[in-house]
């Protein structure tokens, strides 16, 4: 496996792009994180589907909108703890945990955690993912 920190380092932005473009409701952020064909969803740990499965750039952005748009919370995704599982000059996959805080006027909650699962690929030199998974550890 190759261990390039620089790759590793624009990966990590990658996600926190897609995070922070969800939580700020900057959906540009959400599109410019994945390839035109990634796929994406959402699994509750039941096993349950929350979201998707979605196919392509245009429909991740436009159900995670959607969701966004119809919250009233604000949402601030923490991730932390990558575990590179894969990674190539051009490739890459990685494990990393969520915890999903929320702030409702003067209340702030983890309102969930979990995990996600996703492949990135060099688009045009640019690093983004082709795949995003994720696993809540419960509904919020």
């Amino acid at each position: 496996m190759t261990h390039n920190a620089a790759d590793r380092q624009l990966i990590m932005e990658v996600v926190a792009r897609y995070a922070f473009g969800y939580d700020e409701a900057e959906f540009d952020l959400i599109g410019e994180a994945f390839t035109t064909g990634a796929t994406s969803k959402g699994v509750w740990s039941t096993g349950s589907v929350a979201w998707g499965p979605m196919r392509g750039r245009e429909e991740i952005v436009s159900v995670l909108s959607a969701m966004r748009k119809g919250q009233l919370d604000q949402p601030r995704h923490i991730i932390t703890n990558f575990h590179f599982t894969k990674q190539t000059d051009s490739s890459a996959s990685a494990r990393f945990y969520l915890a999903l805080n929320s702030t409702v006027g003067d209340k702030c909650s983890i309102v969930s955690a979990g995990k996600y699962d996703a492949e990135f690929v060099k688009d045009a030199g640019i690093w983004r993912l082709s795949r995003l998974d994720a696993l809540l550890d419960r509904s919020y």
